[in-house]
């Protein structure tokens, strides 16, 4: 699936954004976006940002939401979730978008924080020429 994505290196930005204490104790949830046209198409997409959710992928963002935060059964005991980080790429955003609309209609309330902290540092890294390239097309090169 699909921040709501959080990418890779959300511990360590994360930690910079707002350092805990030693004895802190938290869990981090790592969401991919949802599937995207070039993901669809088979296009590498990298840092680039041109690519957007498709209906499968918004589909993904609920049902991720339905999974990691409402614990798989759509249960309204959620879990606490007390901040969230996002890549500034719109599919990051986007899916992020259609994680805050299942929330909104969560029976138990929203589990949420109102607001989410967009990091830099948390963009796919950049692919070069490979950008844009279909996975076949890199395959054969």
């Amino acid at each position: 699936p699909g921040v709501a994505i959080m990418r890779r290196r959300l511990t360590l930005a994360a930690a910079a954004a707002a350092p805990l204490a030693p004895s802190s104790a938290f869990t981090a949830y790592v969401l991919r976006h949802g599937q995207t046209d070039r993901n669809a198409a088979g296009i590498e997409q990298g840092s680039s940002d041109l690519s957007r959710l498709t209906d499968l992928g918004r589909r993904q963002a609920g049902d991720a939401y339905v999974a990691l935060l409402l614990g798989g059964d759509g249960d309204i005991n959620a879990r606490e979730v007390t901040s969230v980080y996002t890549s500034p790429l719109a599919r990051a955003r986007q899916t992020l978008g259609r994680l805050r609309e299942a929330d909104s209609r969560n029976p138990g309330g929203p589990v949420l924080p109102a607001s989410d902290l967009v990091l830099p540092d948390l963009r796919e890294v950049d692919l070069y020429d490979w950008e844009g390239r279909g996975y076949g097309e890199l395959r054969d090169a």
